[in-house]
């Protein structure tokens, strides 16, 4: 216990010289913060340490991180101060829309393919993400890795590699627009997106091509409405669920 509570206090700790640094203006919107190995050194934490302060930053929408680049100050940082209970969305609505319309044209034809090509061993594939996601709605980190597993799962399950090869080649973009979706809505357990996760997986178990195309237009459009109503600070409430 006196472990864990050493160890919170110091993952506090850099989580607050972190947060300060952006309130004050020393990191600036758009900035790279420090590696986890300069916070380190500077400030003789653990690596582990690091990221789970980091991660907080990150839930609170204060810096977005991009694989193999590092982690940057979040544009909407300064909203904080200015509502510090709103909860700041690292994703433009044009950014939105962009990856919702290619994911569209792209998802939907996915699923008509899996439905008529998929092996049993592409829709096992797609059960197990889905289980992944059912264990994690409560960790929105560990939910988008299963959440983006299942997605890539039906694409394999199409059995068309130039459809496949069109997601993969902006994989990075397509897992942050999940990410952040995910991050948005943790406080809701995600349970509501599980639901309908799961209503689609037993749609294409089904064979039922017209449902499950319905199951995923629903999704993504109502993404994009979701993300709006947030941004503009409205009540969600009676809304999130199917």
């Amino acid at each position: 216990m006196t472990m864990t509570n050493g160890r919170q206090s110091i993952v506090d700790k850099v989580y607050r010289y972190c947060a300060e640094r952006i309130q004050l203006g020393e990191w600036k919107a758009g900035d790279k913060i420090p590696s986890e190995s300069e916070l380190s050194a500077e400030l003789g934490a653990s690596k582990v340490s690091i990221r789970a302060a980091l991660q907080m930053l990150r839930t609170m929408g204060m810096i977005t991180t991009y694989q193999g680049k590092g982690s940057f100050v979040s544009h909407y940082a300064q909203d904080m101060e200015k509502s510090p209970s709103r909860v700041i969305v690292n994703i433009t609505p044009k950014e939105l829309l962009d990856i919702t319309e290619f994911r569209e044209a792209v998802e939907v034809k996915a699923v008509e393919l899996c439905i008529q090509n998929a092996t049993p061993e592409n829709l096992e594939e797609i059960k197990e993400a889905l289980s992944e996601m059912e264990s994690s709605t409560h960790d929105y980190v560990k939910y988008t890795k299963a959440d983006a597993k299942f997605h890539f799962a039906i694409l394999k399950g199409a059995q068309n590699p130039v459809l496949y090869q069109s997601v993969t080649s902006i994989q990075s973009e397509f897992v942050r627009c999940l990410d952040e979706l995910n991050r948005v809505f943790v406080s809701h357990n995600l349970q509501d997106s599980f639901k309908l996760h799961k209503q689609l997986y037993e749609a294409i178990s089904m064979k039922d091509e017209k449902l499950a195309v319905s199951l995923v237009m629903l999704n993504l459009r109502r993404n994009v409405q979701r993300i709006k109503r947030k941004m503009a600070g409205e009540d969600m409430e009676g809304y999130l669920y199917l």
